[in-house]
């Protein structure tokens, strides 16, 4: 059997990877850097009539570089899936065209809430509404995962400004109103601005690595809602 774990929630997508392969008494482990087609052909090939299955997991399989290798696995995994659990996490959304290859596969897709898309479109634009959002989903979520959510957001922001010459990962996957929506945010909030709340997003980060910073990360965050 197949399970094919993605999306954009990635704390919640990884920890449902985890606690998977935490369930299985012999996992057998793969990232993108160290997998190759005959290490798991060889491995899932071992199945014999009398043995048990294998419990294979294996991350960012879709991101390989190497396209010939990467067919090359996902044709091994196909042809080996009904003997042995194979368990792929992605960290982002995967395409329809890409999962249509996996028809008897079990697909966990893990959206982000939508509270927090919309408290991330009102940082910059209402102060009052983005501090009131922030502390309800304080109530499900932690500060550490909120503030990697507004560094994505504004990453994003930065990269669609007509100085940044290079198109980002997460750009890429944007839908059209998705990107009109963050243009639109963008041109509301405006460079100058939005340049010196990336500054103060990465020195928080910074402090809070280093513990520099007195404050605790979610007083930081009301800080920098309040600041920008």
């Amino acid at each position: 059997m197949i399970t094919i774990i993605h999306g954009e929630n990635i704390k919640e997508s990884r920890n449902y990877f985890w606690n998977l392969k935490q369930k299985s008494q012999n996992p057998i482990f793969y990232t993108s850097e160290n997998i190759n087609a005959l290490d798991l052909l060889q491995n899932l090939a071992s199945t014999g009539l009398f043995e048990d299955s294998k419990d294979v997991f294996i991350e960012n399989l879709f991101s390989l570089k190497k396209l010939s290798e990467k067919e090359k696995i996902i044709k091994i995994v196909l042809e080996n899936e009904k003997n042995n659990q194979i368990v792929i996490w992605e960290n982002k959304i995967l395409t329809p065209s890409i999962l249509k290859s996996f028809k008897t596969a079990e697909i966990k897709k893990f959206d982000i809430p939508q509270k927090i898309f919309a408290f991330l479109d009102t940082i910059g634009i209402d102060k009052k509404k983005s501090i009131q959002l922030f502390h309800e989903i304080l109530e499900n979520e932690e500060p550490e995962y909120i503030f990697f959510m507004i560094i994505r957001h504004f990453r994003i922001m930065l990269s669609l400004t007509p100085s940044h010459t290079t198109t980002i990962d997460e750009v890429k996957r944007l839908a059209p109103w998705q990107k009109s929506k963050y243009e639109k945010q963008l041109k509301s909030i405006g460079f100058e601005r939005l340049k010196n709340f990336y500054s103060d997003l990465f020195l928080t980060d910074f402090k809070q690595k280093t513990g520099q910073n007195p404050l605790s990360l979610m007083q930081a965050i009301d800080i920098l809602l309040l600041k920008i």
